[in-house]
């Protein structure tokens, strides 16, 4: 089993080094000729980035991958690293995406019932509804259950992101 997560992480600090590089260089673009030309050096390096994540992302995008193991093992370590920088909320949507046509493993499902029960509690990003469209295919008793606790929480926020994933579920 090949280990993705330190790349992915290495890849998640370097773009957010680099976008953070062209806010604070955009600050200052108007001051001077030499604070144009780093800004737009940090700009083109922003822009220019690529790593072995965007090869991956690249191709699992143009690809079935039900039947090709290495790309949901790199699928199922990104959603576990859950980076978050510029544009990787839509890279998690594609990916989960991809995980619908899928049959799951257990391990998968498991994997994918954690994270779900982790965004309701500590607060969804803009794949979250993605995520929850999941849930008919991985739910199970103890899963349920947990989501109708999350649901009824007292933080209004754990409660609103419960009541969400709660109609994805499937009652019996």
């Amino acid at each position: 089993m090949a280990r993705y997560q330190d790349t992915i992480r290495r890849h998640s600090e370097e773009v957010n080094r680099l976008h953070a590089a062209v806010h604070e260089t955009v600050k200052y673009r108007d001051k001077s000729q030499s604070h144009r030309e780093e800004w737009l050096k940090a700009a083109a390096l922003f822009r220019n980035h690529h790593s072995s994540i965007d090869n991956w992302m690249q191709e699992i995008e143009g690809s079935e991958i039900c039947d090709w193991q290495n790309a949901r093992e790199f699928v199922f370590q990104y959603l576990t690293v859950d980076p978050v920088y510029f544009r990787s909320g839509y890279a998690k949507e594609m990916l989960v995406k991809k995980l619908k046509k899928c049959v799951l493993t257990n391990e998968e499902s498991q994997i994918l019932r954690t994270l779900i029960v982790n965004r309701i509690q500590s607060g969804g990003q803009r794949e979250f509804k993605k995520f929850c469209q999941l849930i008919p295919k991985i739910q199970n008793k103890a899963f349920n259950e947990e989501v109708i606790i999350l649901a009824n929480a007292k933080d209004s926020n754990v409660a609103s992101r419960g009541k969400i994933a709660l109609r994805y579920l499937i009652k019996d």
